[in-house]
């Protein structure tokens, strides 16, 4: 991934961030440096590279950077026959920024950037694909069957959340049960997250507030974005 879009990433992802939101802007920049640097799929990259783009990138209005950075990363979306494509030259990028935020959020930003009226329809997935003409060509007159699928990656994070705002009992049981578990726990604790009891505590509270605006599907989850 890009250098400054590791910082942007990191930046409307990071757990540590949300932890301490409140605070002023200069005082979440080390923090923003060093979870990009550690996160790094690159690790080659010298630190003042970081710097110099941090320098460079961030404003000290988070909202403005917020904005700004949905607008770089929505650069990569565009709309052919009614659904949502990335262009062949950003595939590789967006696949590596969707592993760390919502598409569903990215996609929202999109709409909402070009005033589009009708929200167009997922089927399956709320992942866009690539556009390649012998692909799709390939798929409108060919019967393509994938015969080789990870049953336990194929649940979107947008779809899980969904589930959290509508069963959050049953699911807050199962994280604190597996939070027991050493292999587990390293996972969370990578992610920054240390205290599961905290951390269920502040999904709650996001929970409850989204509910405020009855976001209840994936069309009220995009509404609520824009």
């Amino acid at each position: 991934m890009k250098v400054i879009n590791q910082y942007i990433t990191t930046f409307l992802s990071s757990y540590r961030l949300l932890e301490n939101i409140d605070k002023p802007f200069k005082g979440l920049k080390p923090y923003i440096f060093v979870e990009t640097r550690n996160q790094a799929l690159h690790k080659v990259v010298p630190d003042y590279l970081y710097k110099e783009i941090e320098d460079s990138l961030f404003e000290e209005n988070i909202d403005k950077n917020i904005i700004k950075f949905f607008d770089e990363l929505s650069k990569m979306i565009f709309i052919r026959d009614n659904k949502f494509y990335i262009y062949e030259e950003n595939f590789e990028e967006w696949q590596e920024v969707i592993t760390r935020v919502s598409p569903l959020m990215i996609i929202s930003y999109y709409i909402y950037k070009n005033d589009i009226k009708e929200y167009l329809e997922f089927e399956n997935s709320l992942l866009p694909v690539l556009y390649n003409k012998r692909l799709e060509y390939l798929f409108q007159n060919y019967n393509i069957v994938d015969l080789h699928i990870h049953l336990n990656g194929t649940t979107e994070f947008d779809t899980v959340w969904q589930d959290i705002l509508k069963r959050p009992k049953p699911i807050f049981a199962d994280y604190q049960k597996g939070f027991k578990k050493s292999n587990v726990k390293e996972i969370y604790y990578e992610l920054g997250i240390f205290e599961i009891d905290k951390f269920i505590l502040n999904i709650s509270s996001i929970r409850e507030f989204r509910q405020g605006f009855k976001v209840n599907t994936i069309q009220d989850e995009i509404n609520f974005f824009i």
